[in-house]
């Protein structure tokens, strides 16, 4: 059995160089490090896009909770009462617009659900006017349900979107 000395030799006899289709090429580890990188990248863009769905619903759970208790509060909603919830969804959609999302997919939801809140702030003011004209209440009501109810179907379209992108 040959012993190896220094440098590669085995003692007595000199060991040929390896030939240049046999070494490592000198970029494969540079090419790994990218790999990894991307790979770690990828899971960094996950962790930033659920850092941000963390912001969103911490803003947006607690305002739609004030928003369902004030319509919660009477069996008749009065002109008052339509205009306080509309001015609410005002504040939730200037909250949401001021929040600091990056991730492209998520700030497309973002402005498909700014769009479902002004559309409801604005049926709520329009059902808050013609109540203040003494329009009839029921059929005010039952208008602004009508109206709601497509406004209804995109928001859970929306709110199904966001919910996919932001649970791991």
């Amino acid at each position: 059995m040959p012993i190896s000395g220094p440098e590669g030799q085995i003692l007595g006899v000199q060991s040929a160089p390896m030939s240049s289709s046999r070494r490592r090429p000198a970029f494969l580890p540079l090419l790994g490090l990218l790999l990894c990188s991307s790979l770690f990248g990828l899971g960094c863009e996950d962790l930033s896009r659920f850092r941000q769905c963390d912001r969103l619903s911490s803003k947006v759970n607690p305002m739609l909770a004030q928003i369902e208790e004030l319509g919660a509060q009477g069996k008749q909603p009065t002109p008052r009462t339509y205009a306080q919830i509309a001015d609410r969804y005002a504040a939730l959609n200037r909250a949401v617009k001021a929040l600091p999302i990056t991730d492209p997919r998520l700030s497309a939801a973002l402005v498909d659900y700014q769009g479902m809140i002004a559309t409801t702030e604005k049926k709520l003011r329009e059902t808050a006017s013609a109540l203040r004209k003494n329009k009839n209440p029921q059929e005010q009501q039952s208008r602004y349900d009508v109206a709601m109810s497509g406004v209804l179907q995109q928001e859970q379209a929306v709110l199904g979107r966001i919910r996919g992108m932001c649970k791991p």
